[in-house]
């Protein structure tokens, strides 16, 4: 995940820093320029005067136009960056490589994680590249013309450091109660959303809302907390910031007037030293930014399964974590962990009203667990169920538009259509259809896509024993993984789970 952020950014955090750097580079250009004219004022050169001014006023036009179309592109290159970052964590969730336990942890990752990197390619990154060419020039040019005044700087510069290792700790402990507070709160609204019906039945509408406020105030507090910390840093930072430029002014005031620098040089020399102060700032705050951005990329490893590394998910077809399943007080699922590997075949058993259906509709991602995290690598995935949702196109409509998508190959469903004999009604909508042609029409479906895993729910309800046979040999020549539930003795695999009791149990 670091190393596709990182791509995504790349040409964001290029984009910035060429911005910061015409953006740094015309000022200390202008800067020069102006000395000159003050030297040249000083001894009365109008002709040169007038020259440097046209000279100048080229340049400053020259430089803005510049500074629009680099700072223009850099912020259009960092809003495709970060829709991009949120298109590859949407990608994630719906392939279901990245794992969310809660609703409130979504929009955490989605949104305040997004900007927390995104400032770092676009700010921290670009600024740092930048800040440590500025400090290695301007601490050059300074010490080349007034080596005292270059080591002055410098540590004057330094100076901005102190907050950083004086609190620094203690700013972060604040900063990451807060993100806790924020999830904690968002996933407490949305428990009581799913279930508003359950706390009716049981009269804890008051319980809910008290703790609700327990929350609330939570947030209040560590927000009070946030804002105060950030105030600290504000206050000791900007009363650093004077004293660096104060100190710079007054330095090289008394610098003028005992004659240690010639006058003309001030606005080169008080930009270089503003230089050097602005680039130590930018270091600093790149540090504080890269600590929420190490924080934001912890947040999404934490998103991937807690107990198997990324190489041994990327073997299996489908893992699921703990995952549980509550209808109001009755819960289907028990917490529960299982794994199919490529090539496995399984059957699934169970009493009517054990939960099969609901476990296969949360493996296949048509339905959400109440809890646990569910990981499906990049393959393809084929299935029939039980109930199919109401349609109004025609079968032949679509088998063409799922062909078209490259879903499945129209020469295979015809030859399955042909062998259950539904080639002939392909006409008619799945509705105007009885129980076995619909069954047949979307086994059919099912066995044309090209997949890697083919979930079938009572595939031989409503079937001849003729179109069973059938069924039966292509489950055979399938290469794929297969999870089959079925009560029929004719269906028969080499792993088999029992749902009892909400759990799986495998023989």
């Amino acid at each position: 995940m670091k190393k596709q952020i990182s791509s995504l950014y790349r040409p964001c955090v290029l984009a910035n820093a060429v911005s910061r750097f015409v953006s740094d580079a015309s000022e200390l250009l202008c800067a020069w320029l102006l000395s000159l004219m003050l030297a040249a004022i000083m001894e009365a050169n109008w002709t040169y005067v007038w020259q440097l001014a046209a000279v100048t006023a080229a340049c400053l036009t020259a430089c803005v136009l510049l500074v629009w179309l680099a700072g223009k592109r850099s912020s259009r290159l960092t809003d495709v960056a970060q829709q991009q970052y949120r298109e590859l964590l949407c990608e994630g969730v719906i392939l279901q490589r990245t794992w969310f336990p809660t609703s409130g942890e979504f929009y955490t990752r989605m949104e305040k994680d997004a900007d927390t990197i995104t400032r770092f390619f676009s700010a921290a990154c670009p600024q740092g590249i930048v800040a440590l060419l500025e400090l290695l020039v301007c601490g050059s040019l300074l010490s080349l013309q007034h080596g005292w005044l270059g080591l002055i700087f410098l540590f004057m510069s330094l100076l901005q450091l102190l907050p950083t290792l004086l609190y620094e700790k203690w700013a972060k402990s604040v900063y990451k109660k807060a993100m806790h507070n924020d999830e904690a709160f968002s996933d407490w609204i949305n428990a009581g959303l799913r279930g508003i019906a359950t706390l009716k039945s049981f009269r804890q509408e008051v319980w809910f809302l008290n703790r609700l406020k327990k929350y609330r105030q939570d947030v209040v507090d560590a927000a009070k907390k946030e804002n105060a910390t950030a105030t600290v840093e504000d206050i000791v930072t900007e009363l650093i910031q004077t004293l660096l430029q104060d100190g710079s002014y007054l330095i090289l005031g008394l610098s003028a007037l005992k004659a240690a620098i010639d006058a003309a040089e001030i606005p080169v020399l008080l930009v270089l030293s503003q230089h050097m102060f602005s680039s130590v700032a930018y270091l600093v705050q790149g540090r504080d930014l890269r600590y929420r951005y190490q924080q934001a990329l912890a947040h999404l490893d934490e998103l991937h399964s807690p107990h198997r590394d990324e190489d041994t998910l990327e073997s299996l077809v489908l893992h699921a974590e703990q995952i549980t399943k509550s209808y109001g007080v009755k819960q289907v699922l028990q917490p529960m962990s299982l794994d199919i590997r490529p090539g496995d075949r399984i059957l699934l058993r169970g009493h009517n009203g054990s939960g099969k259906t609901t476990l296969l509709r949360i493996l296949l991602g048509l339905s959400e667990p109440d809890s646990g995290a569910l990981y499906r690598g990049r393959q393809d995935v084929a299935f029939a169920l039980q109930e199919e949702p109401a349609l109004h196109v025609s079968m032949k409509q679509l088998a063409q538009a799922l062909a078209a998508q490259g879903t499945l190959s129209t020469e295979r469903f015809m030859q399955h259509a042909d062998a259950f004999q539904v080639s002939e009604i392909l006409e008619r909508t799945p509705e105007a259809c009885s129980a076995g042609q619909r069954k047949k029409f979307y086994l059919s479906l099912s066995l044309a896509c090209a997949s890697d895993l083919l979930v079938l729910d009572e595939p031989t309800n409503h079937l001849d024993t003729d179109s069973v046979a059938y069924l039966l040999r292509q489950l055979e020549k399938y290469s794929g993984a297969l999870l089959i539930c079925s009560h029929d003795p004719r269906v028969t695999m080499k792993r088999v789970w029992t749902m009892e009791g909400g759990q799986i149990h495998e023989s």
